[in-house]
Formats: structure tokens, C-alpha cells, sequence
């Protein structure tokens, strides 16, 4: 008896291991193959359903806001100020194509302050530049200002092959002209274009400080349709007499065009029938 029932077993269990083997061969046969859409992180992929043999996963972005600081003014003429402040884009991958900013203007303690309107710019990868906003008229001098960036409206873009503007001046030069109240100084130099893009428009902006760093007077100029190697002169003319004296030896200036705008870019140099978005 006892030997009928280890017999019945031994079967029992060679059953269970013929049915084991087959059910697990089906498995296997109609077991669906990972693909980059099953949900699964599997076949090497980096995250579920991308990186490895799949496509690659979006970039997570982390950027670090444009950072505004420095903030400076100057009368001009006339009751109009111009306000000055120094702009960093700590992102060395990415730009903005577009931003706004203001100047608020507190003139007497105790009053609103003024709100200027909202002025476009823009900033390369990793650019330090100065923001000028020129001509703003006041009844009272302003006694602090500050420049407001309106952080919903920036437009960010990535160059990864980034060539930027690369201008130089050759020659800068300060001089009073002598001629009393009107035309009382001017500033001029050379700019080079040593980049391989045309621009239709580059804009120069002359800082004029004294032996301190204190900011005197503030101008700035268009040099339209600079093409790829060549140089121009700019000469711009202070007509009114400011206080202070002007360090020549060290001149301030700016040379500022918008490569995210397309309409500025003309051909690359020396290929008529390309345009260089340099993107």
C-alpha cells in the first residue's frame, strides 16, 4: 500500500512538472516583447519609455533667472533721466530671446512711485551687459530706482552651437568741445565687426563715468546694415553741459545687436544663398 501511494506521487509530481514546463513555454512564447511604449522601464531604458534603445528623454530644464543689479541714473536734459543698471544671465546654454522690464522711480518719501512702461530686451547665453533706458521725464529728481523684470513673459532658447556677435572697438576717444552749453562734448571710436554675420542693426551706447566710477552721462547710437568684417565709425555728440569730470582713459562702451531676431540676421559671410540663424 505504501509503495502504491509513493508511486502515485512520483506521477503526480511528473505531472505537475510536464504541466510547469508547458505552461511556462507558452509564456514565454506569447509574451509580449518590451517596447518604448509598454510603460515599463525595461530593455535599458534610461527613464520609462525613453533613453537607450528608445528615444531620447526630454531634457529637464532648471534655469537660473536673469539677475539685474547696479542700478544708476543721471539727468540728461530738460527734466529727462537716464537710468542704468548692470544685467547677468547666469545660463551659459541658454538665452532669452525676449524679456520686459521697468524702471521704478521713487522721487519724495511718502509718494507712489513711478512705473516707467515695460521695455523689451533680450540676453545671450551667459551675458553680462548694461540695460540704458534713456529720456524719462520727471517733475523731481529720483532719490532711488530699481529695474523690475517681469519673470512670466521671458522667452528662453537653447543654442547649443552658439556663435555670439563678436564685435570689438578699436578706438575710443573723449573730447569737450569747448562750445559752451550746446554741443559741450562728444565721444567717437571705430567698431569691427569680426563675426561671420551681417546684422541690419547695432546699437552703440557710450557710458561716461569720472575717476570714481561715478556715472556722468549716458548716450547711444544705431549703426544700421554692419555687415561680417567690416568697420565703422560712430560719433556721438553731449549737448549739454554736465557736472564732473570726465577719465578719457577709460571710456565706457557698448556694443549691443539681437541675434534671436531673425530680421536682423543677414547671410553668413561669404555664402549668398544661406541665412545664419545661429541657432
Amino acid at each position: 500500500m505504501q509503495k502504491r501511494s509513493r508511486k502515485r506521487a512520483r506521477l503526480m509530481f511528473a505531472y505537475i512538472g510536464i504541466f510547469s514546463i508547458f505552461f511556462a513555454s507558452l509564456f514565454l512564447l506569447f509574451k509580449a516583447s518590451p517596447t518604448c511604449s509598454d510603460g515599463k522601464r525595461n530593455q535599458g531604458e534610461v527613464e520609462v519609455d525613453c533613453g537607450g534603445p528608445c528615444k531620447p528623454c526630454t531634457e529637464k530644464i532648471v534655469l537660473e533667472p536673469i539677475e539685474i543689479s547696479d542700478y544708476e541714473w543721471v539727468y540728461s536734459f530738460e527734466d529727462k533721466y537716464d537710468f542704468v543698471a548692470s544685467l547677468k544671465n547666469p545660463n551659459n546654454k541658454y538665452g532669452a530671446s525676449k524679456f520686459k522690464y521697468r524702471v521704478v522711480i521713487q522721487t519724495q518719501e511718502g509718494e507712489e512711485p513711478i512705473l516707467t512702461k515695460w521695455v523689451s530686451s533680450f540676453a545671450l547665453p551667459g551675458e553680462r551687459k548694461i540695460l540704458l533706458l534713456q529720456g524719462i521725464e520727471l517733475e523731481n529728481p529720483p532719490t532711488s530706482i530699481k529695474m523690475e523684470l517681469d519673470t512670466k513673459e521671458v522667452e528662453w532658447e537653447k543654442y547649443t552651437d552658439f556663435e555670439g556677435p563678436d564685435f570689438i572697438i578699436n578706438e575710443k576717444h573723449y573730447q569737450e568741445l569747448g562750445g559752451g552749453d550746446t554741443n559741450f562734448s562728444r565721444a567717437w571710436g571705430t567698431v569691427i565687426n569680426r563675426g561671420s554675420v551681417d546684422f541690419e542693426e547695432v546699437f552703440v551706447k557710450v557710458f561716461l563715468r569720472d575717476s570714481d566710477g561715478k556715472l556722468l552721462a549716458t548716450n547711444s547710437d544705431l549703426l544700421g546694415g554692419f555687415r561680417a568684417g567690416a568697420r565703422r565709425d560712430f560719433n556721438m555728440l553731449f549737448p549739454a553741459r554736465f557736472e564732473g569730470e570726465v577719465d578719457s582713459s577709460d571710456i565706457d562702451i557698448e556694443i549691443e545687436t539681437n541675434p534671436f531676431n531673425d530680421e536682423n540676421l543677414s547671410k553668413v559671410y561669404g555664402k549668398d544663398d544661406e541665412w545664419d540663424t545661429v541657432r
